[in-house]
């Protein structure tokens, strides 16, 4: 995913009066940047949106483990349908880990005005 990255900057000053020192100064910086990453996240395995737990009591060298099965309520499942399947098993969340990828957006714009006045021309002591 290719990245972008803008910087923009500008200034101006100006005399605003020709008796007086009155004089105004402005500046002006923009930042745009779009970043690709990959998310990864836990989502139900396609036995766990049956209803189907095998990892409650896990099979293991000493264990001949078992299986939890549970009645999902329809109001439950069409949420679950929603989940995406996962698609990276050696994942960081294991056969739940879904990875994607995506952009993240970053805009900002900052702005400054500063006005000099100069009250008296003696000089200061």
């Amino acid at each position: 995913m290719n990245s972008v990255y803008q910087r923009r900057a500008g200034s101006n000053s100006r005399r605003l009066r020709r008796a007086q020192s009155d004089i105004y100064f402005g500046e002006y910086q923009g930042f745009r940047q779009v970043l690709g990453t990959t998310q990864v996240i836990p989502v139900p395995t396609a036995d766990e949106r049956l209803g189907i737990d095998t990892t409650t009591y896990p099979k293991t060298d000493t264990s001949p483990g078992d299986t939890l099965t549970i009645h999902v309520n329809p109001a439950i499942q069409s949420i679950l349908d929603r989940y995406p399947l996962p698609n990276h098993p050696g994942g960081a969340f294991g056969d739940r880990t879904y990875a994607t990828s995506s952009k993240i957006y970053t805009r900002t714009d900052q702005f400054s005005v500063r006005i000099d006045h100069k009250i008296s021309t003696r000089p200061r002591s």
